[in-house]
């Protein structure tokens, strides 16, 4: 998008938060469609971490998970566990119409890919089947990789990746089963992404089984590289003894 169209969208936005006062997207108060409140309270994924998987570890490197079997991921980012007001936003958006959080994620995944020093030339969401768009109307993960393209100037591919797999929910579903769940899942256009650098966006990732995946599917395809930022990550967060996932959200 140029300047001038993102320019346009932003007023579009603005032109509704008035017309209609948004609520928090965290904690349903009236006033911003996000507030800083549950800006504040978002547990982020900082530094140091796997320079690969971005995961927390206690020194920059690449984590022993990630050396003793190494993703087709060359890295993927995230920017807070998913957990408080961030894991309600999420659901907000994915299950309750609130679409217009998606340029606020895309905002945030905007500022962690200024600081990736990554070459992208192409941003593609992660699709969803056909049965789940049916059903909710949209594609969640579109709603925040649209906007970050025109953010960041980068092409948006939305066609570039296709599922062919009408998968099961991940709910309950332990790494092995979600591994297996996903398997062949995905195809790629090779005329979009022969040779390109590809940045996958998703909002919620667990195992990453849904991310590497749709990897394989980029790779034989043609791609020479394949990056992921994420919204949230769910897992355990490190010094927490509670999990930051709710195994009652799909997680794809």
């Amino acid at each position: 998008m140029s300047i001038s169209g993102q320019r346009i969208n932003r007023l579009f936005w603005t032109a509704m938060d008035w017309l209609y006062p948004p609520h928090c997207g965290g904690c349903g108060t009236t006033g911003s469609r996000w507030c800083q409140d549950c800006d504040a309270s978002v547990l982020l994924l900082e530094p140091p971490y796997c320079g690969v998987c971005g995961m927390p570890r206690q020194e920059i490197g690449v984590c022993d998970d990630c050396r003793s079997h190494p993703p087709l991921l060359t890295g993927i980012r995230s920017w807070g566990w998913y957990a408080g007001p961030l894991r309600h936003a999420l659901i907000e958006l994915k299950f309750e119409n609130k679409i217009d959080l998606g340029e606020v994620f895309a905002d945030k995944l905007f500022e962690i890919y200024l600081h990736c020093n990554w070459q992208i030339d192409h941003i593609i969401p992660i699709p969803v089947s056909r049965s789940r768009r049916f059903q909710r109307g949209y594609n969640q993960v579109e709603l925040i990789a649209k906007p970050l393209s025109d953010i960041s100037n980068i092409p948006y591919k939305p066609t570039a990746l296709k599922r062919i797999k009408d998968t099961e929910s991940q709910v309950r579903l332990s790494h092995s089963e979600r591994i297996k769940n996903v398997q062949d899942a995905f195809v790629a256009d090779s005329s979009e992404v022969d040779q390109s650098a590809c940045l996958l966006v998703d909002d919620i990732v667990t195992t990453g089984a849904t991310l590497e995946n749709a990897t394989k599917a980029l790779l034989a395809a043609g791609a020479s590289f394949v990056y992921a930022l994420t919204v949230a990550r769910a897992g355990r967060i490190p010094g927490d003894d509670n999990l930051a996932v709710d195994n009652d959200i799909d997680s794809m």
